[in-house]
C-alpha cells in the first residue's frame, strides 16, 4: 500500500550542547515511547555551533509539526534553552501545518511552495 510523505524536519536549539540534543531525540522518538511516526537522531552543526534534532515523520496527519516543534520545545525548555529555528527539508503536505503556522515554528527560509499540494500545482501549469 501507498504510505504518507516523508517529512523530514529539523529543530536547531539555542545551545551546543550536543548531549541535550541526543537526549531529546531519544526521548521523542517513537521507538523509545515516545511520539508516533517519529525517528529523530541529535546532532551537532559543527559550523554553526548549535545542537539539532533532526527528525523525519513518517505521518504527519497523525503527527502533526507542531505537536512535534511543542514536545521539542518542552523538553528543551526543562534543558534550560530555547529553540533558534526550525527548518523542513523539502516539501510537506498541507496537513502536516494542522493547528499552527510556520511563523510559530521559527521556519526558516519557507516559501508556500514548499506545501506538497502548492508545489503540485505549481509543477503541473509549468
Amino acid at each position: 500500500g501507498a504510505r504518507e510523505p516523508l517529512v523530514a524536519y529539523n529543530i536547531n536549539l539555542d545551545t551546543g550542547d550536543l548531549s541535550l540534543a541526543k537526549q531529546i531525540a531519544a526521548q521523542i522518538r517513537e521507538m523509545n515511547g515516545g511520539l508516533k511516526n517519529v525517528r529523530a537522531l541529535g546532532l551537532l552543526l559543527e559550523s554553526r555551533k548549535i545542537a539539532q534534532v533532526s527528525m523525519n515523520l513518517t505521518n504527519t496527519r497523525e503527527t502533526p509539526l507542531k505537536v512535534v516543534y511543542d514536545e521539542v520545545q518542552k523538553r528543551a525548555t526543562a534543558g534550560g534553552v530555547g529553540i533558534l529555528e526550525s527548518e523542513l527539508i523539502g516539501l510537506a503536505p498541507r496537513s502536516a501545518f494542522a493547528g499552527t503556522d510556520p511563523q510559530r515554528l521559527k521556519l526558516v527560509n519557507f516559501t508556500e511552495d514548499r506545501i506538497l499540494e502548492n508545489h503540485l500545482k505549481t509543477f503541473a501549469a509549468a
